[in-house]
């Protein structure tokens, strides 16, 4: 009995069945945490952390000095110009007048010297005119208002002139002329001569022609302002 109870005990298949499960949860555990240490699936130690965090501080600084770089440097939106705002006058005329008679706003001439004859004829469109006495520096000596499609017929002095002038639908007065739609020119120059029997004057017609003979230069309304 003695001898066989040995035997048992040494040959116990429950007891050799033991050892093998045990061994085999043991190599079960070591694969499943070389697993997670494969695919990071285990928390990892403490220590291993020390490297990444000052680059973790590094970036968050970054991203906080871009976020207040982004905002001082953030400008307001590109309103795109309406063309309302493209038509609006360089200045700001006051309220349109009336339109003015066809006739001589002014003349600083001797009446009784005007031997030449001079005619005006207005397009579609109003003129305010200049006459520009070239023998005394290009002082102005007269001032004519011709309406759109009438004609201003006067006479002048003998002498060498030139004239001003500037055109428009809407007439804002003799310091703002004609507004924003408006054209200015002058003339070159013209001679009107007296030999005491015969005179010399000249037509002027603002209708253009293909083989018109007035030439005019295109300036600005200050320069018809000008004296």
């Amino acid at each position: 009995m003695g001898i066989y109870d040995r035997d048992h005990r040494q040959n116990d298949p429950w007891k050799n069945n033991s050892k093998k499960e045990t061994e085999f949860d043991r190599q079960q555990k070591i694969k499943l945490k070389e697993f997670k240490q494969i695919w990071k699936l285990e928390k990892p130690k403490s220590k291993s952390l020390v490297w990444f965090i000052p680059w973790v501080v590094g970036l968050l600084i970054i991203l906080a000095i871009a976020k207040e770089f982004h905002k001082h440097n953030t400008t307001n939106p590109i309103t795109p110009v309406s063309a309302q705002n493209i038509e609006q006058p360089i200045f700001k005329p006051s309220k349109a007048l009336p339109i003015l008679p066809t006739s001589i706003l002014s003349a600083s001439y001797d009446q009784a010297s005007t031997t030449c004859p001079l005619s005006i004829i207005a397009d579609n469109k109003n003129y305010y005119i200049k006459l520009c006495d070239m023998l005394r520096g290009g002082k102005t000596v007269a001032k004519f208002f011709v309406r759109a499609g009438e004609e201003l017929k006067t006479t002048i002095p003998a002498g060498n002139y030139k004239i001003k002038f500037g055109s428009g639908d809407e007439w804002y007065g003799e310091e703002e002329l004609f507004g924003q739609f408006s054209q200015y020119g002058e003339s070159e120059s013209l001679n009107f001569n007296y030999d005491g029997y015969t005179s010399q004057g000249h037509t002027i017609s603002f209708y253009q022609q293909v083989n018109g003979n007035f030439h005019t230069n295109n300036i600005g309304r200050d320069s018809v302002l000008q004296d």
